[in-house]
């Protein structure tokens, strides 16, 4: 995996292609170490990848990116190192506008159009972009309440269900999906946790009474798989419809899951 030193609009803590990253190698170095690479016996050298970044929709950085492999890879083989493969990673945002559907279309032509009609195998690693609007996940209102000049809608699920907001500052949507008649108002939607953190949406014009059922879209991606026990909380079930059936994939957790692998000392 090589460094192309590509800088991405997205959050810093998911662009991984700048120089300073913490991932992959420099792309001068890495020029290094095939040709150390290619006298080891038992090293079969077959391609080269990079991943620039997590939630872009803009093309022009994969674009920038491919071309720096395929520079590179021409030079390797000018130097008699044939490689067959080339992995540009992932990095797509999720894919729920008519907009973000022309970017796959935009994608895909503009790959093509660097790529042309060269040999290698090219590897794309989509991800997030195909199962983020897949998910969804529904919680509870367990009471509104107003402190100082905020509405807060307290749900009963937290940062240890789903991070991203907490962690990334992510927008995510939150529709109610129970109807009433209360007067719309701009609510936190927040979760149990102890951390003024524990945030799942702000400032969201809402109509919310207790008991109500949100629905957070577009957490398909990087939700269960990002949920912890902080706060001695147990992880959601996970629920699956197909063919108009609800079919249990994972059970929520209980006290005796999440304590399993302590021991006590006496």
């Amino acid at each position: 995996r090589v460094n192309p030193d590509i800088n991405v609009q997205t959050h810093p803590y998911i662009a991984t292609g700048l120089k300073n990253d913490k991932f992959g190698i420099d792309i001068n170095d890495a020029h290094k170490m095939f040709h150390f690479a290619k006298d080891l016996k038992n090293i079969n050298l077959v391609g080269i990848a990079c991943h620039i970044g997590s939630l872009i929709y803009d093309v022009l950085p994969f674009k920038q990116s491919l071309k720096i492999l395929l520079t590179f890879l021409d030079k390797l083989k000018v130097e008699n190192i044939h490689l067959s493969q080339i992995d540009i990673g992932g990095g797509l945002g999720v894919l729920n506008t008519d907009a973000c559907q022309e970017t796959i279309q935009n994608f895909s032509e503009s790959i093509s159009s660097e790529f042309g009609d060269r040999t290698e195998q090219i590897i794309l690693e989509p991800g997030r972009s195909i199962i983020g609007n897949a998910g969804l996940l529904l919680m509870k209102v367990e009471h509104t309440k107003r402190n100082g000049d905020k509405n807060f809608a307290i749900v009963d699920a937290g940062m240890n269900d789903y991070i991203r907001p907490a962690l990334y500052q992510s927008e995510m949507k939150i529709e109610s999906v129970t109807s009433n008649s209360c007067e719309k108002k701009i609510y936190e939607i927040v979760g149990p946790v102890c951390e003024s953190g524990d945030f799942l949406g702000k400032n969201r014009l809402m109509s919310i009474k207790s008991g109500d059922i949100l629905c957070l879209i577009d957490a398909g991606a990087y939700g269960f798989a990002m949920a912890s026990n902080y706060n001695s909380r147990y992880r959601p079930p996970e629920i699956i419809i197909s063919n108009q059936q609800l079919i249990m994939v994972r059970k929520r957790e209980s006290f005796e899951d999440i304590t399993r692998n302590e021991s006590l000392i006496n």
